[in-house]
């Protein structure tokens, strides 16, 4: 019998790691099949365009107002 280190375990990290539900509102209804498939014939995923959308509409007076950013509870140490 061998008397070699157990291997290193490794493990797997999924690309996309947080996973979210939304609710759109009746009179948006239109808009949002429309935007669907627009992403849909770009290749771009819902995430992708918020997160963009975000980086470019939002984040620099979302960021001036804030003293603190919003942390999940997997992201506080």
């Amino acid at each position: 019998m061998n008397n070699f280190p157990p291997p290193e375990l490794k493990t797997y990290r999924p690309n996309y790691n947080l996973i979210s539900s939304f609710s759109i509102k009746h009179k948006d209804e239109d808009d949002y099949q429309e935007a669907r498939l627009f992403l849909e014939s770009e290749g771009i995923s819902i995430g992708d365009y918020f997160m963009n959308a975000y980086r470019e509409l939002d984040k620099p007076s979302f960021s001036k107002k804030s003293k603190q950013p919003f942390r999940f509870q997997t992201q506080q140490a």
